[in-house]
């Protein structure tokens, strides 16, 4: 994936991603511009890898701050308007119920699907198959 523009918040997906593929033993994003946010996500991920895995970024930009990426999983206060149907918002929401881990019911507040309110109760009975 080198040379291919890579910013934050493809830094991010990539990130979210690699928590569950563990097939994965080498990733190289050398050279893109992944952001000041890209770059604390890839070197914590980084930190969670075992000494079979590698992550290159060699020559990556990490002053390059994306005008896209409004979601920073260490700062993930507040209201957030997601689209489903938008690779980056699924997994900005797959983050979310991570981060929330057991109390995802309790924090999420008046949550909406379609503009509609939705109901947490079917994530309350299958907490299980909420992705960690």
């Amino acid at each position: 994936l080198s040379h291919n523009n890579l910013d934050e918040r493809n830094a991010f997906i990539i990130c979210e991603h690699m928590r569950y593929n563990e097939n994965m033993s080498r990733l190289c994003i050398d050279d893109n511009p992944i952001g000041p946010v890209g770059a604390k996500l890839l070197f914590k991920l980084m930190d969670s890898f075992g000494a079979d895995r590698i992550l290159s970024f060699e020559n990556c930009n990490f002053d390059a701050k994306s005008k896209n990426c409004d979601f920073d999983p260490s700062e993930c206060q507040g209201e957030y308007r997601l689209n489903m149907a938008l690779h980056y918002d699924r997994t900005v929401a797959m983050a979310l119920v991570r981060i929330a881990g057991n109390n995802v019911v309790d924090q999420w507040r008046n949550p909406k699907l379609d503009d509609r309110p939705f109901s947490t109760a079917q994530l309350e009975s299958n907490q299980a198959n909420l992705p960690r």
